[in-house]
């Protein structure tokens, strides 16, 4: 009579296996997700600068004194600003926590990279 069962010696040999290429895939899956949450950043803060710009020319050169985010048609979810430096700089906090700042004389916004 022929079995046709797997035995348990391969059973487990097909576990390893797979255990160990979910251990090689997934350092690189969470890289994927860390690239994706910085690149979405990085759409948010363009359109923040796009919209800065499209002000400053529609209001003959006048920079928007506020939360740039009044600009957009809808706020990002996770985003904080609030007024620092005096009331000539707003900050800008990304859900990841990165820092911009909106400079309210030039209408700038560029990140803060902590010093190392």
């Amino acid at each position: 009579m022929l079995n046709k069962a797997f035995t348990l010696v391969e059973i487990v040999i097909v576990i390893l296996i797979l255990g160990i290429v979910a251990a090689a895939v997934t350092p690189k899956i969470l890289s994927l997700r860390e690239d994706a949450r910085y690149s979405a950043e990085e759409c948010v803060i363009g359109a923040l600068k796009e919209a800065v710009q499209r002000y400053i020319v529609l209001h003959e050169g006048k920079v928007y004194q506020g939360d740039p985010f009044d600009l957009l048609a809808v706020r990002p979810e996770g985003w904080t600003t609030f007024g620092m430096g005096g009331p000539d700089v707003v900050a800008i906090i990304s859900p990841s926590g990165r820092l911009f700042l909106y400079d309210l004389y030039t209408g700038v916004i560029d990140e803060m990279i902590p010093p190392l």
